[in-house]
């Protein structure tokens, strides 16, 4: 028992201290694309997340009755039209806004 004690008591220092690492290269982006310059790992994460976030906008807005151009944002980059990628149905409650999974077919 207590060898997995100091087991976790380690496991808990050395997370703190990556934590701390990861929020040291929060507030420096020189130093946070020297440490990851390359990672490709990286790359998809960050689009992925870039997706995620431009796909929710979309999505509130549609549910909003707005039609959002992402090809004006980003011109002239093509961009995917979020309503063929995601045939999500928008629910718009009483209390609050939200989305449903995708209907079954």
């Amino acid at each position: 028992m207590t060898a997995l004690k100091i087991k976790l008591v380690l496991a808990k220092r050395a997370s703190q201290k990556k934590c701390a690492w990861l929020k040291a290269l929060r507030d420096s982006s020189d130093k946070f694309f020297t440490v990851f310059k390359g990672s490709q790992a990286l790359d998809m994460y960050i689009i992925d997340k870039v997706f995620m976030v431009i796909s929710n906008i979309h999505f509130y807005h549609m549910s909003m009755g707005i039609t959002v151009d992402f090809f004006v944002v980003f011109d002239p980059y093509p961009f995917l039209d979020f309503a063929n990628i995601y045939p999500s149905q928008v629910i718009i409650d009483v209390r609050d806004e939200y989305l449903v999974d995708e209907p079954e077919d």
